[in-house]
């Protein structure tokens, strides 16, 4: 394969692939393609254990008409790499070929192995690569897509702080928007890990079930479903004694548990998204959904750091705890929250309170977040707001000294959570009148909340958080 001064030769890459004969085992590789209208193709590249920094695409279309394969065009191309980390993701983009439903894509990925020294010879310069040749495979376009717009070259494009890897944008684009019509696999991440290192400490685990979905698309709505852990152990396994071992599956660190002492296994089974490729700096969140109803349920929507997560330190805590979310139903249960770092309306929290039937309709929620400050929205009305220079001094304070970086490029995470140390304050009343089960503070924590099951779980009538749509714009 051949590479002359950064400028790769796609129609001599086929020959070269040809005549590579590796002796060896293909790597462990998926692709999730994405047909676009009204023309283009994505590929959504992903292998495990793979360190190349790219990978190289090579498709081609064919029609099937009166039984004869008629072939239409091809491409080839390097997909550029998206993340950091055993579990790698390129992304391959093509928006001149045009597809049509019915149309079969044969496709293989080539990762190479091997980088061999640079050649020069008469001024050019040519880089030789060793790897597997895989088998074509067939894809059938059953659906097209729409693109997230680019700018177009004829129209005038206003500049912007907004950011988004891997592309240019303008002010006022649509950077990013899912209605929800399918679960789209290219789009979304299903998280898989015990968030033991998230700084709200929720008393779940995150997981994809396949049994008994706990994340699915029905009737244009996302649906994030939380369930009881105890449902889907093995029969000799229990929450206060078992272990959870997400294995293969898992899509951060933390992987698994055992249960010692009052320290037990999550007790609930949630559900989390994560959005992919897509990471942005600075912007317009809106996010339509209906809460979960039950006591200590919570909808979690922040907006994460894209490569650093949480790593052990409480960074959501301030600027992206206002994920939302998480902040406002904090301040429902404790109208004094965080005074002196956020300007907060508790007069419209209180509103809300006395609404018995908020969580059965739909809202919008909206995160203005910029340079200078991060402002939230509920249907309209803004109810907490605070500057960059408030938020750094009060994280200053509570991690004595570190201040994390606010311009950093993040995802959006959709959840929900149950529990945990830090939203529902101590001795707060729930819905149904009683006080919160356990302190904030307490050791046994999660055993507490598990042994007054008897109480919450009949409270849980409608536990889904359902996400009519998701939609970021460019300031």
């Amino acid at each position: 394969m051949i590479i002359e001064r950064g400028v790769l030769w796609l129609v001599l890459m086929l020959v070269a692939l040809t005549d590579c004969q590796i002796d060896d085992v293909a790597p462990d590789v998926t692709v999730v393609l994405r047909p676009l209208r009204p023309k283009g193709l994505q590929a959504l590249i992903k292998g495990v254990g793979i360190v190349a920094e790219f990978v190289f695409f090579d498709g081609k279309t064919y029609l099937i008409r009166n039984s004869t394969q008629i072939s239409m065009s091809s491409m080839l191309g390097v997909a550029v790499r998206q993340y950091k980390g055993g579990d790698n993701r390129w992304l391959f983009e093509n928006y001149d070929v045009e597809l049509e439903v019915g149309m079969v894509i044969k496709y293989r990925v080539f990762v190479p192995n091997v980088v061999h020294d640079l050649n020069v010879e008469n001024e050019q310069g040519t880089l030789t690569f060793d790897g597997v040749i895989p088998d074509y495979k067939d894809f059938i376009v059953k659906k097209l897509f729409d693109r997230i717009p680019f700018p177009s070259p004829g129209r005038k494009c206003k500049n912007t702080v907004t950011k988004v890897l891997g592309r240019r944008v303008c002010a006022g684009d649509v950077i990013f928007e899912d209605n929800f019509d399918t679960f789209q696999t290219d789009v979304w991440q299903i998280e898989q890990y015990i968030p033991t290192d998230h700084p709200e400490h929720p008393f779940v685990s995150y997981q994809n079930l396949t049994a008994d979905p706990n994340v699915f698309v029905r009737n244009g709505s996302l649906h994030i479903v939380p369930k009881l852990l105890e449902d889907f152990l093995e029969i000799n396994q229990s929450i206060e004694t078992g272990s959870l071992d997400l294995g293969d599956r898992c899509t951060r660190r933390q992987c698994s548990k055992t249960a010692f002492g009052p320290d037990i296994l999550p007790p609930i089974v949630s559900g989390q998204v994560t959005s992919l490729p897509f990471a942005f700096t600075y912007g317009i969140v809106t996010i339509r959904a209906k809460s979960p109803r039950g006591d200590w349920l919570y909808p979690d929507f922040l907006v994460e750091p894209f490569l650093k997560k949480y790593d052990g330190i409480k960074e959501l805590a301030a600027v992206m705890k206002v994920s939302l979310i998480t902040e406002f139903i904090s301040n429902i249960y404790n109208l004094e929250s965080n005074k002196s770092c956020y300007d907060v309306r508790p007069e419209l929290i209180r509103r809300i309170m006395r609404d018995e039937h908020w969580k059965e309709d739909f809202h919008e929620y909206v995160l203005k977040w910029t340079p200078d400050e991060v402002e939230l929205s509920v249907d309209s009305h803004v109810y907490i707001r605070s500057n960059m220079t408030t938020i750094s001094q009060c994280i200053r304070d509570e991690l004595s000294g570190s201040i994390p970086n606010f311009n950093d490029y993040r995802q959006l995470s959709l959840s929900v959570a149950a529990g945990g140390t830090h939203v529902f304050i101590d001795f707060a009343i729930s819905d149904s009148g009683y006080f919160k089960p356990y302190l904030n503070g307490d050791a046994k924590a999660s055993l507490k909340f598990w042994q007054s099951k008897y109480q919450w779980l009949p409270t849980w009538t409608a536990p889904s958080l359902e996400i009519d749509y998701v939609k970021v714009v460019a300031l």
